[in-house]
């Protein structure tokens, strides 16, 4: 298999850094990276590690675990596409509320 991923990547160059989010059915994850900085991750909790610059500090990305169950507690709130653009604020809400303050707060 080696040799034919490698034969398939010669020549070709890589397109970029592009910011979306990627939703993996099989592990019911979300990722999203905002920047391409190397990183770090960092675990809040059991629901959301969040991807910290290795330089700054500065939130660059979060990976958000058990999607399926935030959606199904929220309802067809849990998502809003508009134009393309995607919104995940509503994916905390649900957890937000359970956690003790300084989890919240973070």
């Amino acid at each position: 298999m080696a040799e034919d991923l490698m034969s398939y990547l010669d020549g070709r160059e890589a397109t970029g850094f592009e910011p979306r989010p990627f939703y993996s059915p099989d592990g019911d994850f979300l990722t999203f990276h905002f920047r391409e900085d190397d990183h770090y991750a960092e675990r809040v909790d059991e629901l959301l590690t969040v991807y910290l610059s290795m330089d700054t500090q500065e939130l660059v990305g979060c990976k958000v675990k058990g999607v399926r169950r935030i959606l199904d507690t929220l309802g067809k709130l849990g998502v809003l596409v508009d134009d393309g653009e995607i919104k995940m604020s509503f994916l905390f809400l649900s957890a937000a509320f359970s956690r003790e303050d300084a989890r919240r707060k973070r």
